[in-house]
C-alpha cells in the first residue's frame, strides 16, 4: 500500500534530493566542452552542466541562440565562451581544444552532442546525405574525443560522453545514414573506454528518445 505524502513533504524531499544532487554531484571548477550546445538537447545539456558548477565552452555551426544561451548560464553564475565552426573541417577538433584551453585554461568534460539527420526512403537515398551525416554524426565525434583524450591523458582525468540514441540499438526506416552513425558512436564509445580507463579517463554514451526538439 502506497504512502501519501503532504504537500510540505514533497517539497522538502525535492529539496533535499536537489541538494544531494549539487553535494554529491557538483562539478565546481570544471569546464565541459558542448558541440552543439546553442539548441535543443545541447543547450538543455550545457545549461545542466552549468547548474552542476561547471563552466561551458560551446563549439556550434552559426550562431543562433547565442545570446539566449549566453543569458541561461550565465544566469547560473557560469562562463560561457562560444566559437563558430564546422565540425566537419579537417584538422578542426585539435583548433577547437586549442581555442576551450586557452580562453578557459583548461578543460574536464567533453560532450559530443553536435548531430544532423537526413530524412528519405531507402530507394531514394543520396551520397551527399550519407556523407554529410556520417560527417558530424561519427567523424566529428572520433576526432573530438581523440583531440580531448590526448589533453585528458596528460592530465590523468577526464570525461567523454556521447550522444547516442535509440537508433544505437534498433534500425529506423527513412534514416540508414543516422541508424548507422549512431550504432557507430556506440562502438566508438566502448572502444574509447577500454583504452583510455589506464589514463583516468571515462568514456560513456547516453541513449535519448524522442524529445521534441526543433530538430
Amino acid at each position: 500500500m502506497a504512502i501519501e505524502q503532504s504537500p510540505e513533504e514533497i517539497k522538502q524531499h525535492e529539496a533535499e534530493l536537489d541538494h544531494f544532487k549539487m553535494t554529491q554531484f557538483h562539478l565546481d571548477g570544471k569546464v565541459a566542452i558542448v558541440t552543439g550546445g546553442n539548441t535543443g538537447l545541447g543547450q538543455g545539456y550545457a545549461v545542466a552542466l552549468a547548474e552542476a558548477g561547471a563552466d561551458i565552452f560551446i563549439p556550434t555551426y552559426g550562431k543562433a541562440e547565442w545570446d539566449n544561451t549566453r543569458r541561461l548560464i550565465e544566469k547560473r553564475g557560469r562562463k560561457v565562451e562560444f566559437m563558430d565552426v564546422n565540425l566537419t573541417e579537417p584538422g578542426i577538433s585539435d583548433k577547437i581544444i586549442a581555442e576551450a584551453v586557452g580562453k578557459m585554461g583548461h578543460i574536464d568534460i567533453l560532450v559530443n552532442n553536435a548531430g544532423t539527420i537526413r530524412r528519405n526512403p531507402l530507394l531514394e537515398s543520396k551520397d551527399k546525405d550519407w556523407d554529410d551525416v556520417i560527417g558530424i554524426n561519427l567523424t566529428a565525434v572520433y576526432h573530438m574525443s581523440l583531440s580531448a583524450a590526448k589533453v585528458f591523458a596528460k592530465q590523468k582525468s577526464g570525461k567523454i560522453i556521447n550522444i547516442g540514441s535509440m537508433l544505437s540499438f534498433q534500425g529506423g526506416k527513412f534514416i540508414p545514414s543516422y541508424t548507422a552513425a549512431k550504432h557507430g558512436v556506440a562502438g566508438l564509445t566502448k572502444a574509447f573506454a577500454s583504452e583510455l580507463g589506464a589514463y583516468n579517463i571515462q568514456v560513456n554514451a547516453i541513449a535519448p528518445g524522442y524529445i521534441k526538439t526543433a530538430n
